[in-house]
């Protein structure tokens, strides 16, 4: 019993050699149109991941690790993890402002102040992000940076004691005493059990400072 041979039809990379070793017409066809839809289908997948947030989503996997170090102490690990998340989705506040976060815990308030400044240009009424920022420069003797900043926050949010204590120290630091006592002031207003702003306002008043009395 004799079998028939059926001849097979060459591979694909068999016709993708042959096409541009002999550079037959049809072969170097073929191999163009190849050629354009591999390209056409990596442009697509990078349109869709960009367009119905694929590659977002991959920075949330950074977000969530950087969160665990953060709540770790593990603040120069949780910055990476943040870099990389903000590295991924740029204009994302939430990665940003961790970012910054993380690195103001881990001693790099230059590095901070930049990723504050970033998250500011997308979100300029960002009120945590100024406060943040106002508190940096605060902790850097930048004092008009920190007034300036602080500044925006009571204009946003009148309720923000701790904002209204950072601009009396800001505002104290610089040397206008009547004003720091005024922002103290509002920072008790604000919230009465705040015993920080309280003691900054006595501190004022024992250097002659005209303060404004307060309930206990």
């Amino acid at each position: 019993m004799t079998t028939e041979k059926r001849e097979t039809d060459p591979g694909l990379l068999d016709h993708l050699r042959d096409g541009i070793r002999h550079r037959s017409p049809s072969g170097l066809v073929f191999v163009f149109g190849w050629t354009l839809f591999v390209v056409s289908l990596t442009i697509g997948f990078v349109y869709y991941a960009v367009q119905f947030g694929r590659v977002p989503d991959i920075g949330l996997n950074h977000l969530a690790t950087g969160d665990r170090f953060l709540r770790d102490g593990e603040y120069e690990w949780a910055l990476a993890e943040f870099s990389t998340a903000a590295a991924i989705a740029p204009d994302d506040d939430t990665a940003l402002f961790k970012l910054a976060v993380s690195a103001r815990s881990a001693g790099q308030p230059q590095r901070a102040i930049e990723a504050l400044r970033s998250l500011l240009r997308y979100v300029p009424r960002h009120v945590t992000a100024h406060y943040l920022l106002g508190l940096v420069y605060l902790e850097e003797g930048e004092l008009e940076d920190a007034i300036w900043h602080n500044r925006i926050v009571v204009a946003l949010s009148p309720g923000f004691a701790e904002a209204h204590n950072n601009l009396g120290n800001a505002l104290q630091r610089s040397g206008d005493l009547e004003a720091a006592a005024q922002s103290y002031t509002a920072a008790v207003q604000a919230n009465p059990g705040y015993h920080i702003a309280r003691d900054n306002l006595r501190a004022l008043r024992s250097r002659g400072v005209k303060t404004p009395e307060l309930n206990q």
